[in-house]
């Protein structure tokens, strides 16, 4: 199973949004580390922290976006047939 999950990784590779989503997704806990220094002020430290929640709304439009490029692609190439036939466990 791991095995398939790395090959669709591998096909996406190339496509140029998925370096985007990576830093989409990384932007905002990099800005959040600036900001844990011990001289901060506690009301700029708590106006900052806020990027620290900004994972749980970024992660799930990025993660729905991926999973929508790899149906997008399985769909567009015919492969999805393909997907059904590997003998593995569909749970």
């Amino acid at each position: 199973m791991l095995n398939l999950i790395q090959v669709e990784f591998l096909k996406l590779r190339r496509k140029r949004i998925i370096w985007i989503m990576l830093l989409a997704a990384l932007i905002m806990p990099f800005f959040a580390l600036f900001f844990v220094d011990k001289g901060v002020d506690p009301r700029e430290y708590y106006r900052w922290s806020a990027f620290n929640f900004t994972i749980l709304i970024i992660l799930p439009v990025i993660l729905g976006i991926l999973s929508t490029m790899l149906m997008h692609e399985e769909n567009q190439y015919d492969t999805l047939k393909q997907l059904w036939i590997v003998p593995i466990s569909k749970i």
